[in-house]
């Protein structure tokens, strides 16, 4: 009977601390699998949060709008796709000079990407950057092909509609306000 009492009235019964031990160890093995749920969910929200664009180029909610209020406004000069050749990189177009005078062109480009119907800006990658200052000739009726090449100033576009602006001076004036044509085309992949 020495014996029941003293398991009885003891501060803290032998019953209830072997309770106590199995709930402590029960729930430090839910912490340890929360954790590392957590941590696992934690993983894989980083690398999707690295999917979803591209880490060269702002978000598109930062881009600026289009500085180009009109575009093939000139009936003499016209800039074409070349179909299958657009990548996400590059791309071909055809400058065709449908007058009777000789036009110049340049290597100066512009991206334009088309957000909620509006144009802006596609960003740049790098800051300081410039084109080769060098006149190319489109004579009287002639069409060239030019394969544009952005990867070193825009990186390599993603999915969307987009728009390169390129313009074209007439060689035989000096007054060289420009005409601005622009070809659209759209990134699929």
């Amino acid at each position: 009977m020495n014996s029941l009492r003293c398991i009885l009235f003891r501060k803290r019964p032998v019953c209830k601390q072997k309770a106590i031990k199995n709930i402590l160890k029960g729930s430090d093995i839910s912490v340890r699998k929360c954790l590392s749920l957590l941590f696992y969910i934690a993983i894989i929200l980083l690398f999707l949060s690295g999917c979803t664009s591209s880490p060269n180029q702002p978000k598109e909610m930062d881009w600026k709008p289009s500085e180009f209020e009109t575009v093939n406004d000139i009936d003499d000069v016209s800039m074409i796709l070349d179909e299958g050749t657009v990548l996400p990189t590059r791309l071909t177009v055809i400058l065709e000079n449908h007058s009777d005078r000789e036009y110049i062109y340049t290597e100066y480009m512009w991206l334009e990407k088309k957000i909620d119907g509006e144009w802006y800006q596609v960003p740049t990658i790098i800051d300081d950057y410039g084109f080769q200052d060098i006149a190319y000739m489109l004579a009287a009726g002639e069409a060239k092909d030019e394969v544009i090449d952005w990867a070193w100033l825009y990186g390599e576009l993603e999915k969307g509609e987009y728009r390169l602006i390129k313009h074209v001076f007439p060689s035989d004036t000096e007054e060289h306000n420009p005409y601005y044509l622009a070809v659209e085309f759209e990134i699929t992949n």
